[in-house]
């Protein structure tokens, strides 16, 4: 909708032409911005993916492929190159389908998509692999503990994420 003027009238639903119809004032800006969808993330908004199949998506398909074999390789996973080798991978992977901002922290990524840091899903995945097979000791050298269980595995993942957070 135009004004007599020739100025744009702050009509989003013209939006599929986005060159023709760009709003020019912040208040236009705004007003676009807050639209029902405004909220979601990019894969949301576009292919009206929920969040709980973004969360599936990073944990099926993401940490089923990096983390393949990863009982021959996760005492690498501690090391730092490893780790944000590991943790940029899955970066690009959450920027895109959370919708968030390249300047938004990779920490702050996988606490808002729910995931746990990829050199973690790493270890979780070795010591629950290390579990079925008995040999509690690898995974004494993977989580300096020795857990009876996958539920102690996963417990004692979230307790070495919480740790990074603390100091």
């Amino acid at each position: 909708m135009q004004k007599s003027d020739g100025d744009y009238a702050g009509n989003c639903e013209h939006r599929a032409t986005a060159v023709s119809h760009t709003p020019t004032s912040g208040a236009e800006i705004h007003e676009c911005g807050n639209g029902d969808d405004s909220h979601l993330s990019i894969a949301q908004r576009q292919y009206r993916i929920p969040l709980p199949a973004v969360q599936k998506y990073m944990s099926a398909v993401m940490a089923t492929i990096v983390t393949y074999e990863a009982s021959v390789w996760a005492g690498k996973a501690k090391q730092v190159k490893p780790r944000q080798d590991l943790n940029s991978a899955q970066r690009g992977v959450l920027v895109r389908l959370t919708g968030a901002y390249r300047t938004t922290s990779t920490d702050a990524l996988q606490v808002i998509a729910g995931t746990l840091p990829m050199d973690l899903e790493v270890l979780k995945n070795a010591s629950a692999y290390w579990l079925r097979k008995g040999e509690t000791d690898r995974i004494e050298e993977l989580l300096q503990v020795r857990p009876d269980s996958k539920t102690a595995i996963h417990e004692r993942v979230l307790e070495l994420w919480q740790e990074r957070w603390a100091s």
